[in-house]
């Protein structure tokens, strides 16, 4: 594999991480590194997929292929005094029977870390992510890279060096900076990059029944493509006063001084008034309402804990860019919207259902979004419900984006070495261009331990998109055998 240059012409993704490289580099060099143990998990996947539609092309115009993958990976994580080091690695290889010019190798990457190196003061974190991705939702979206349908690699990493200081019990104080940078492989995702300041203090222990904090985040964004650079700059000040001890009032109060292409003022004083609700350790509900540069907000969250069943809802809204998405996305994809790790059934790899990434513009959008999902676990069933809401306000155009729908899934321990999973999705997502598109997903898959490290499963999902407009529509069934050796 060239990893200088791509097939795009462009620089190769894996040689614009240097500054990251040399980050671990001195992670792993650094004193105390190697007193500490170091925990290295390899494993193979190996698997054969059937699908009568591996290009998701449109109806009359499907092609089936037999699908071989091969995916040795490794897992490792290191703990010390100093430090912790966490990386995932796969080489994953794609054959395919009827067409060998579709056969590729991924690479699949994603890490996270903390060096301190000051003790209890200076820390330096690092993350990175690199693997293919989807470059828009208005195209031919592909759930995972089994599909024959272009992908970018995107290569996303952060480092962020801050320090820490404590003021007795009265008061801790956090300084930071952030570099990150989004490289991508084609010319629909443009590189960028963004430089980040941020500084907290809130209170310490000493304070019990008034809670005070102060934030500030100075941000710029830099986008080769569009060229002007964003910043966000922003001040807030919050305090919580206990009443009783399961009661809060909640006060916010700053401002916004924000620098980007927008129809209206983009800065202005913000405040915000709500409550909180705790009345268990394990149980609250928090509403905020107040006004933006950009009008009327509101927030919410709430979650409950009991020994089978979890509830989490959230409810935000804040001035972001479309890239903000990309870098959330990751190559190995830790939690599903129930706040669990999930597998598709399919790969056998942790699910990258990134369906959602909006197409790329230089724009500034306010995100609405809403999450909701609640778990039972039981003796030998599992079950989960949830459903997610977006829309993006583009503040230059006016244009909105939204996108909704529930998902549930149902697992049934049948006996101590044996379970099946059934998974149901449906999204609605409506583009800044009026068009639309309904996804219909569902997996089903049986899975059985065969000693200690060996795994086999065998099932089957269901793939629908219908659309309007320009949008294109397909269908595919898929039906695979999955063995996946831990060593």
């Amino acid at each position: 594999m060239d990893i200088t240059r791509n097939e795009y012409g462009k620089p190769s993704d894996l040689t614009r991480s240097a500054p990251l490289l040399c980050s671990l580099i001195c992670l792993l060099s650094s004193p105390g590194t190697y007193a500490a143990a170091w925990d290295i998990n390899p494993q193979v996947t190996v698997q054969e997929v059937y699908s009568d539609n591996i290009e998701l092309a449109p109806d009359g115009q499907e092609e089936g292929d037999f699908v071989t993958e091969l995916t040795p990976a490794v897992s490792l994580e290191g703990r010390g005094m100093r430090y912790r080091v966490n990386v995932d690695y796969g080489l994953q290889g794609l054959i395919y029977a009827d067409d060998s010019s579709r056969n590729r190798i991924n690479n699949l990457l994603t890490g996270d870390g903390q060096l301190e190196v000051f003790r209890d003061h200076g820390f330096i974190d690092f993350g990175v992510n690199y693997g293919p991705q989807n470059v828009g939702n208005v195209g031919t979206v592909a759930l995972d890279n089994i599909s024959a349908v272009g992908r970018a690699n995107v290569l996303s990493y952060s480092v962020t060096p801050n320090w820490v200081h404590e003021f007795g019990n009265y008061a801790v104080a956090n300084v930071g900076y952030t570099y990150d940078e989004v490289v991508s492989s084609s010319d629909d995702l443009t590189d960028s990059s963004a430089h980040t300041v941020t500084a907290n203090i809130h209170n310490g222990s000493h304070f019990e029944t008034w809670l005070w904090s102060l934030d500030f985040l100075e941000q710029y964004v830099d986008d080769e493509a569009f060229g002007d650079t964003i910043r966000f700059r922003n001040v807030t000040g919050r305090t919580d006063y206990y009443f009783t001890p399961h009661w809060a009032a909640i006060g916010q109060l700053g401002y916004d001084d924000d620098d980007f292409d927008s129809e209206g003022d983009t800065s202005d004083v913000l405040w915000g008034v709500g409550f909180r609700w705790a009345p268990r350790r394990q149980t609250f509900i928090e509403v905020i309402g107040g006004e933006r540069f950009f009008g009327k907000t509101f927030s919410a969250q709430a979650e409950h804990t009991s020994r089978r069943i979890r509830f989490v809802a959230n409810y935000t809204e804040e001035p972001t860019s479309v890239r903000t998405t990309v870098l959330r996305n990751t190559a190995f994809p830790v939690l599903d919207p129930f706040g669990q790790p999930i597998i598709n059934p399919v790969t056998g790899q942790p699910q990258q259902l990134n369906v959602l990434t909006p197409v790329e513009t230089g724009e500034v959008v306010i995100n609405k979004s809403f999450n909701a999902f609640g778990t039972y676990t039981g003796r030998y069933h599992d079950f989960a419900l949830g459903f997610t809401r977006y829309e993006l306000d583009y503040q230059l155009t006016g244009d909105s984006e939204e996108s909704m729908g529930p998902n549930a899934a149902w697992t049934w321990r049948f006996t101590p070495t044996a379970r099946s999973r059934l998974g149901i999705q449906y999204i609605d997502e409506e583009f800044r261009t009026g068009d639309e598109s309904q996804y219909t997903i569902v997996d089903l898959a049986l899975t059985r331990q065969f000693g200690r490290g060996l795994e086999a499963s065998i099932g089957a999902r269901y793939f629908n998109r219908d659309s309007s407009g320009a949008v294109p529509e397909y269908q595919e069934n898929r039906a695979f055998l999955l063995l996946v050796k831990t060593f």
